[in-house]
């Protein structure tokens, strides 16, 4: 015969009880927070002038307002130690940018991509330190998102390659900025359509009279994946000069 024992019921200890009303009470906070959020977002959508205009039209704004001319100089050279780390001074002007941004929820659910769309990256520094030490920590999205880059690198030509430049011998000419095309931009950066790159190319003093200026060849570009490449030189007498190649979209495999 099996004896009959009487469950006595367990009163939950202190700690218990203690870790319980916390648990319900986080969970009531975090529900608190959300129906707020909502209501603020509704009523910022109403009763804002700017966010009750049509889509396109506030983008249009963000881009005027805060995209168009802006630039961000981002120096990407390593600490000593080689650790990927990159000084906070450098993203000071992205800092101040990006408070835009925190005004609302839906203005940084809108702006969220757009510097990275419409802003224009001027690696300081070194391209491979850009790519493995700043671009590879960036989203998806935010990777996806970065059309234009600049790498203000002065390749320095001997007194021999100029020669050849200025016999028109480009082939001759060691154009080869090869620390930027290994990069696999077109795998990293699978959105970008424009690169501007710089580079000296002062002619010997004794050609500057004559009114002869180095120019650049497509030939000496073929490394290049890209897209619409820019290229700013120094003239003779030191006159800034742009020259455009407008490249077709067809994809040039890198050497």
């Amino acid at each position: 015969m099996l004896s009959s024992v009487a469950c006595l019921p367990i009163r939950p200890r202190e700690e218990d009880k203690s870790i319980l009303h916390d648990t319900t009470k986080e969970s009531h906070m975090k529900s608190r927070c959300r129906a707020e959020a909502k209501e603020i977002t509704t009523l910022n959508r109403e009763n804002s002038p700017l966010l009750r205009l049509p889509g396109e039209l506030r983008n249009r704004i963000y881009e005027y307002a805060l995209c168009q001319d802006w630039r961000m100089k981002l120096n990407a050279n390593p600490f000593r130690n080689d650790s990927p780390r990159i000084h906070k001074r450098y993203f000071k002007d992205l800092q101040r940018v990006l408070q835009t941004t925190g005004a609302c929820k839906q203005m940084h659910k809108e702006m969220a991509l757009l510097y990275f769309k419409f802003g224009t990256f001027i690696v300081n520094g070194s391209p491979y330190a850009f790519v493995n030490q700043w671009l590879i920590h960036r989203s998806l999205p935010q990777q996806q998102a970065i059309t234009r880059l600049v790498f203000p690198c002065t390749y320095e030509l001997s007194y021999s390659v100029r020669e050849s430049w200025m016999r028109g011998n480009f082939r001759g000419a060691d154009f080869r900025p090869r620390d930027v095309t290994n990069l696999k931009l077109p795998i990293v950066l699978p959105g970008l359509r424009k690169i501007t790159i710089s580079i000296d190319v002062r002619t010997p003093e004794r050609h500057i009279g004559n009114g002869t200026m180095p120019r650049l060849s497509i030939l000496q570009l073929e490394e290049w994946t890209a897209y619409d490449i820019e290229v700013f030189k120094e003239a003779c007498l030191g006159v800034a000069v742009a020259i455009k190649y407008q490249f077709c979209r067809a994809l040039y495999y890198m050497a």
